[in-house]
């Protein structure tokens, strides 16, 4: 299964060389290692220019403008359909050894399956940066066990076997079918960047696709390189997004019966941030979210007439607890 493997950069000069190499490093004689660079400024082309010169093997695409995560996977998944798995990988996160050949075999040996997250773990592998995405009923998004000391991990793993099912797989490390990513549309360009990996697994899911966790697959993942975690920026794309992705995916049932719910929701993150003197990034999130979702309602019946689960089929891959965040 030849694979390429999608870093797609913004500014992020500084932290690519760590990046590619763990991804070259992996990488098989029929596979690709491509920078989709965001129209960086002067330093991350430099830094570019000498990982190419080190790296003869890496491939950099350099576009005139930034279109975001996922318009930006998108193109560079599209100048390699000589490939048949896509790989996506921040260029804040280093492949640990065997990370790539682990989440293939899962591709390899499970036929319904669209999609492969990995174990994340901070750069000091003492803290846990994810264990694949959750969806919450309410609409709210998070990776399971983000924060979370990863002591124990290990025994935890171990006891789980080689895969754990998961909602969908954190984009930061995810390894993509083609013949599923293309048939559902591939990531939301609108979206930008967040949430764009979870809208894309709850597409693949009601495409009657699964979605697992190579659970010997390890990538260190340090986070929020280029926008700042909790920044204006992140606080407003996540915030828009959470609204779209709830439109378009869930089914009339459950749409009607949790919009309530999703309001609730809604209304504790904009008290959360009224608190915190914050409260005009997300009322101007949920005000553009509102302005595009008749573009999001007419992407919806395309995924409605792809769908091949029921309503309680998904349902059942919600996370339904008491919200921690």
């Amino acid at each position: 299964m030849r694979t390429v493997i999608i870093i797609v950069s913004w500014q992020s000069g500084p932290h690519l060389e760590p990046t590619v190499a763990s991804a070259l490093a992996q990488a098989g004689p029929g596979d690709r290692v491509a920078v989709w660079d965001n129209a960086s400024d002067a330093d991350t082309q430099a830094a570019l220019d000498a990982l190419q010169a080190r790296f003869p093997a890496l491939i950099v695409h350099r576009s005139a403008n930034n279109l975001g995560f996922a318009a930006g996977n998108n193109a560079a998944a599209a100048l390699h359909r000589e490939c048949d798995a896509i790989l996506t990988l921040n260029p804040d996160a280093v492949l640990k050894p065997g990370a790539l050949a682990a989440m293939r075999n899962v591709l390899l040996e499970h036929d319904d399956v669209a999609a492969v997250g990995a174990v994340q773990l901070s750069p000091d592998e003492r803290t846990i940066d994810g264990l694949g995405d959750v969806m919450h009923i309410s609409g709210l998004v998070w990776r399971r066990s983000h924060g979370r000391s990863a002591a124990d991990l290990g025994r935890r793993l171990s006891a789980a076997g080689e895969t754990t099912e998961i909602f969908a797989p954190c984009a930061a490390a995810a390894l993509y079918r083609r013949e599923a990513f293309e048939a559902v549309g591939g990531f939301d360009a609108d979206y930008f960047c967040y949430c764009e990996d979870n809208d894309l697994g709850m597409r693949l899911r009601l495409a009657g696709w699964h979605c697992l966790q190579a659970n010997r697959a390890v990538v260190l993942h340090l986070g929020s390189i280029s926008t700042g975690r909790d920044s204006d920026f992140a606080v407003y794309h996540g915030q828009r997004n959470l609204v779209w992705t709830f439109a378009k995916n869930l089914p009339a049932p459950l749409l009607v019966a949790l919009l309530p719910v999703h309001l609730a929701m809604t209304a504790v993150v904009f008290a959360r941030y009224t608190l915190i003197g914050r409260p005009g990034i997300v009322a101007r999130a949920k005000l553009d979210a509102l302005r595009g979702l008749p573009a999001a309602l007419g992407k919806r019946r395309r995924t409605q007439a792809d769908r091949r689960i029921g309503s309680l089929a998904l349902w059942q891959r919600l996370d339904k607890s008491v919200l921690r965040r």
